[in-house]
């Protein structure tokens, strides 16, 4: 029973990692459009 257990903890520690590689890539795509969007209104204004 505890070595299920001890599988499943590491299954989940698996899915944890994705879940957060995903939320971080999301992110850093909000950040590129940021940073592409502030360059575009630079080179309207200059």
């Amino acid at each position: 029973m505890s070595r299920n257990l001890l599988i499943f903890r590491e299954v989940e520690k698996e899915f944890n990692l994705i879940g957060n590689e995903k939320t971080t890539v999301s992110k850093a795509n909000k950040t590129i459009q940021k940073m592409e969007y502030m360059n575009y209104k630079k080179w309207i204004l200059f």
